[in-house]
């Protein structure tokens, strides 16, 4: 189980997140299909019945119980310079996982364009009641099949 002290590392994770989010949609009945190699942009084809989605599952990090982040590139390196290569037109949909919650969160390509790197996503609306720029993590939690033919 992945806890707060399992020390494992950043691949095993990812692993771990894409195996939860394949289960989940085991469980809601959806096929999924998994390319072979890990060299593709998206990590599974997700097929709702309705059509088939390009998905990259994301591991969210730095929760601190009020807010968490999920990561909208990846970091690779090139000719010794660490890149940051967005998902943006590569995949249908990004899944953030929250492992702590144990929860997904669903981005379609309309956040996505608008977003460079990252969501900070709050549990719970600000203290002082500020709105502007604020996301809640409530806003893009999946809890049914029918949100991923929505995107």
């Amino acid at each position: 189980m992945l806890t707060p002290t399992t020390k494992i590392n950043t691949k095993q994770t990812g692993d771990i997140s894409e195996m939860q989010f394949a289960l989940w949609c085991a469980e809601h009945g959806l096929a999924v299909s998994v390319p072979l190699g890990d060299r593709h942009r998206y990590d599974m084809v997700v097929d709702t019945g309705k059509r088939l989605l390009r998905v990259q599952v994301k591991t969210a990090w730095r929760d601190n119980g009020k807010t968490f982040t999920v990561s909208f590139v990846n970091l690779t390196t090139e000719h010794g310079k660490v890149v940051h290569r967005s998902y943006r037109g590569q995949v249908d949909v990004l899944v953030g996982y929250n492992a702590l919650q144990k929860r997904f969160y669903l981005f379609g390509p309309g956040i996505l364009a608008q977003l460079k790197r990252d969501i900070v996503l709050r549990y719970q609306p600000s203290v002082n009641n500020q709105t502007k720029g604020i996301r809640l993590a409530s806003d893009y939690e999946l809890t049914d099949v029918t949100q991923l033919d929505a995107t």
